[in-house]
C-alpha cells in the first residue's frame, strides 16, 4: 500500500484538470444541455428560472460524491479494486444524478402549474448522459490518488 506523499505530479495534475472540466461545466451548462436537447418553452422556463446551473451542480455535485466515496472512503474498509466494484459505483452515479435533476425540475415546475412531464423526462435521459461522461472524467481524475483502486476502471 502506497502512502499519499508518494503520488505522482501527474496525479495532481488529472486531479486539478476534473475540478477544471467540472468548473468549466458548471459555468456553460445551459448551452451544453440545450445542445442535446432543446424545446423552446421548456428551455424558456428552464433559462429564465436558472435551473440549469442548478441541475448541473447537483450532477457534478453527485459525481464527485460518488467518486469520493468510492475511491476514498470504502477503500479503508473494503479492496474495491474489481471492475464490478466501479460499475456498481457508476450506476450508483447514474441512477441517482438524473433522479436528483427530474425531482428538482418537476417540483419546481408543479408549484408553478406547469406542465412538462414529457420534457422533463427527456431531460433526464440528457442528464444519464452527461453523469456518464462527467463521472467517467471525475474518476480518471480522482483514482490517481486513491491509494487502492489506481486500476479501476482501466
Amino acid at each position: 500500500m502506497r502512502s499519499i506523499k508518494n503520488v505522482e505530479k501527474k496525479d495532481w495534475l488529472f486531479f486539478c484538470i476534473g475540478i477544471a472540466l467540472s468548473v468549466l461545466f458548471v459555468i456553460f451548462c445551459t448551452d451544453v444541455y440545450e445542445l442535446l436537447y432543446y424545446d423552446a418553452a421548456f428551455a424558456n422556463d428552464m433559462y429564465n428560472q436558472n435551473m440549469y446551473t442548478v441541475c448541473a451542480i447537483m450532477a457534478v455535485a453527485v459525481c464527485w460524491l460518488v467518486a469520493i466515496v468510492y475511491y476514498w472512503i470504502l477503500e479503508i474498509w473494503f479492496t474495491c479494486d474489481r471492475w464490478y466494484h466501479w460499475l456498481i459505483s457508476i450506476v450508483v452515479a447514474l441512477l441517482l444524478a438524473p433522479a436528483v435533476t427530474f425531482y428538482y425540475s418537476d417540483s419546481i415546475f408543479t408549484e408553478q402549474s406547469l406542465d412538462y412531464l414529457i420534457e422533463e423526462q427527456n431531460f433526464a435521459i440528457v442528464s444519464l448522459a452527461v453523469t456518464f461522461v462527467l463521472y467517467l472524467i471525475v474518476c480518471f481524475s480522482v483514482k490517481g490518488l486513491s491509494l487502492n483502486n489506481r486500476n479501476t476502471p482501466f
